[in-house]
């Protein structure tokens, strides 16, 4: 270290040395020299301060700072100071023992004229609340560098300083520039003792040579905001110190810079973040929340108030589990407890039950994203959105779905019923009376030997008669016998023997060879029915003379339609009978369609459309689940 009485008195460079000295107390950093002893030779103001935390006195000068450190640090600490009067500097965080203080260490080896290290300079930084917030990013625009108390050191600082720093006097000529910022902004020594003007754009220089002025007039250190263009041509942010000094009796104005467009941006980004947010709230009709995992805080957004009446914006966990349905509160906390442990797990969806200010629990779903840092989870942003009304609808249905199967039991039932009636009816009125009527003939042929042999005939022919009408009462209710004679042959029989009773002429247009291996057994059946029962509702009702029948099937594709020429109905007064309800619960269970067009007087034209292919395979999928 070259001692003060060795510069030149005069050396307009002394002065400057000298005056600049004190701008070590307007930095933020607590800076320090050491000798090649470890004794401590300077302590800027903000060093004073720091050892009197750390060490609960302020170290002496002349005195080993090694005499303030810790026995349990001592050793390391030489250590380190060792390698750099070797030449080597060092940087590092440490926490001091028995405090809450971190400091940010930087120690650089100090060089003579020649070239040998004479001392050790450095910087501590307290980052003690940068510890605490868990900030991961160091923030620029601490001022980095100091002045020394020797023209070498001052010299030798200088060159290694990492920031840009100049100094500048005030008419605005430039009186020095560090090599870091000519590198930066494409200066050389030859720039220095130009006016800022002829370095600097127009408005660049004018908030310069302004921010200059108000140092000088107050006399006191400013921290401000200015731009910069580079070399390169890019606008920088910067963030800059300036201080007032007195060199030669004349008023200068020091300074030091560093770079925070980056940081600049990122708040540009995050402020643009937060007001997308803020739109997001008022446009989505859910209540959004912002789960922090490290204040562990809950910010609920304005929709809160309006959907569950609560206005508090930040709230706990355990707050927010006091209002969910005591019956779902295990079951929320085991997914959302399982699902911040599982680093897999990205998100969850749950539902619960949700109480509102009023006390009256809502039907809510959860859905939540979780954000997760290296280690563990920050934060968790997530939207309640209000399903009561949701939840009221799928009960009406599911309670429709139960009478809608409720009233197709009760069909299939009353049709059941009506088959065996009329069952009865054709079993008791015709068979059982002719039977009785055979029975009677061959007692009377048994008592009467005279007649026996025309009473045996009469018996005879009455027994086939029988024998038919059993057969024909099995061929109505056999499907089997559908599928024997085929669909269209089906169909034919039955239409031939309403023709043949000559009260009503039936026509039946179709194309018999499209439908081989096109229908399975079940839909022949139930094609045949509602052919059947159609028929049977226009016998009854309809008084018609003449009925078409049109049956087209295309790969699968079933389009029926039954036109009578009878009395008709009104459709907006007619109830569905029993028949006609038949019908539409076979249409229905197919999945298909059904179209009746009638009118009193203008008969009646039902056309049904079935999908039997489509059908087949979800008939295909319910027996394979």
């Amino acid at each position: 270290m070259t001692s003060n009485s060795n510069l030149v008195a005069a050396s307009p460079l002394q002065s400057i040395v000298q005056n600049l000295f004190h701008a070590f107390d307007h930095i933020e950093e607590a800076f320090f020299f050491f000798n090649t002893d470890f004794g401590v030779e300077y302590l800027n103001k903000q060093a004073k301060e720091v050892g009197k935390k750390i060490y609960q006195i302020q170290p002496i000068l002349g005195d080993s700072i090694l005499n303030y450190v810790t026995a349990g640090r001592r050793k390391n600490f030489k250590k380190v100071l060792e390698k750099i009067l070797q030449g080597e500097s060092a940087s590092y965080e440490i926490e001091v023992e028995a405090t809450t203080i971190w400091l940010h260490c930087k120690y650089f080896p100090c060089y003579d004229e020649d070239g040998f290290v004479n001392g050790i300079y450095g910087l501590l930084k307290d980052i003690s609340a940068k510890k605490e917030i868990g900030k991961l990013e160091e923030k620029t625009g601490r001022i980095e560098q100091n002045l020394f108390q020797s023209e070498m050191l001052f010299k030798k600082f200088m060159q290694n300083s990492p920031l840009v720093s100049w100094l500048t006097d005030e008419k605005g000529v430039m009186q020095y520039m560090n090599p870091v910022y000519q590198k930066t902004y494409g200066f050389t020594e030859s720039d220095i003792g130009k006016y800022i003007y002829e370095l600097f754009d127009a408005q660049i220089a004018i908030d310069y040579y302004t921010n200059n002025q108000r140092v000088l007039k107050d006399g006191e250190a400013i921290e401000v905001i200015e731009k910069g263009i580079t070399a390169n041509g890019d606008v920088q942010v910067l963030k800059i110190y300036k201080f007032p000094l007195v060199v030669n009796n004349e008023r200068m104005v020091g300074g030091w810079a560093a770079d925070i467009t980056r940081e600049v941006e990122i708040q540009e980004r995050l402020i643009k973040s937060l007001e997308r947010h803020e739109y997001v709230n008022e446009a989505t009709s859910d209540a959004i929340y912002d789960w922090s995992l490290t204040t562990g805080k809950i910010y609920e957004s304005c929709r809160f108030e309006e959907l569950f009446g609560y206005t508090e914006k930040e709230v706990s966990l355990r707050y927010r589990l006091k209002n969910i349905h005591p019956d779902d509160v295990e079951d929320f906390k085991e997914v959302v407890f399982k699902s911040l442990r599982n680093v897999q797990v990205s998100k969850w969806d749950i539902e619960y039950r949700f109480k509102n200010q009023a006390g009256e629990f809502r039907n809510v779903l959860d859905k939540a994203f979780i954000i997760r840092g290296p280690e563990k989870v920050l934060r968790v942003i997530g939207a309640l959105q209000d399903i009561s009304a949701q939840k009221q609808l799928q009960q009406k249905l599911v309670e429709q779905e139960k009478a809608s199967k409720r009233e197709v039991v009760k069909s299939i039932i009353e049709t059941q019923e009506k088959e065996r009636r009329e069952l009865s009816v054709e079993l008791h009125d015709n068979v059982n009376q002719m039977l009785a009527s055979c029975k009677l003939m061959l007692e009377v042929a048994i008592e009467n030997g005279s007649n026996a042999k025309m009473l045996t005939e009469k018996s005879y022919q009455s027994i086939q008669t029988v024998i038919n009408e059993i057969r024909r009462i099995s061929h109505d209710l056999n499907p089997s016998a559908i599928v024997d004679v085929g669909l269209i042959e089906a169909i034919e029989q039955l239409i031939d023997k309403i023709n043949l009773a000559g009260k009503i002429n039936v026509q039946f247009i179709t194309h018999k060879r499209r439908y081989k291996c096109q229908l399975i057994e079940d839909d022949k059946v139930a094609i045949f029915r509602i052919v059947q029962e159609q028929l049977n509702n226009i016998l009854k009702h309809s008084k018609a003379k003449n009925v078409i029948i049109k049956l087209k099937v295309d790969n699968g594709l079933v389009t029926l339609c039954i036109k009578d020429d009878g009395v008709g109905f009104d459709l907006t007064k007619c109830r569905k009978g029993l028949g006609l309800r038949n019908i539409y619960n076979r249409v229905e269970y197919y999945g298909g369609a059904i179209n009746i067009e009638s009118s009193t007087g203008k008969g009646c034209e039902m056309c049904i459309t079935l999908d039997t292919t489509s059908f087949a395979l979800t008939r295909r999928q319910l027996r394979i689940a």
